[in-house]
């Protein structure tokens, strides 16, 4: 395996894993994703979308079949445990047609001016300030903006 790591992650032991990452200077198609079996002595190559460019982040903060690897351009599913990843849309980017980041450390700070609420996984409003990890929904005058992946 070949390329610049950005995370790695084990869900439930320290026998099986996820990795991901990509190859700079790559351009489109340069994101991996690998999953061990073995505590990290070897590494097998996932499917991902053709065009993932780069991933930065990986987590399975609900349980050990579902999770996300998140990059920059890019957020991918899985719900077999890696066995295959799928693309998720979003409706929030930049003014330059970026994804914003959806993986996020610290505090989450919301659009001023706007009515915001957040909800977890399960659809109950919860407030920013007391969010431990996991997945997050926010919704931003009425309609649902963006999901976010909240890591220690």
């Amino acid at each position: 395996m070949t390329g610049d790591r950005a995370s790695v992650y084990f869900p439930k032991d320290a026998v099986t894993g996820y990795l991901v990452g990509y190859v700079m200077g790559g351009g489109i198609g340069s994101a991996f994703i690998c999953k061990t079996t073995d505590g990290g002595t070897s590494w097998i190559g996932q499917s991902s979308p053709q065009d993932c460019y780069n991933l930065d982040c990986v987590q399975f903060p609900v349980d050990v079949l579902t999770g996300w690897a998140v990059g920059y351009y890019d957020i991918l599913k899985t719900t077999d445990g890696g066995g295959s990843w799928i693309e998720e849309k979003t409706a929030m980017h930049n003014s330059q047609g970026h994804l914003n980041p959806t993986i996020f450390r610290g505090p989450l700070v919301l659009p001023k001016g706007k009515t915001c609420r957040v909800f977890d996984i399960t659809g109950r409003v919860v407030e920013p300030a007391r969010m431990a990890p996991g997945v997050y929904f926010v919704e931003i005058d009425g309609k649902i903006a963006q999901k976010f992946v909240k890591v220690k």
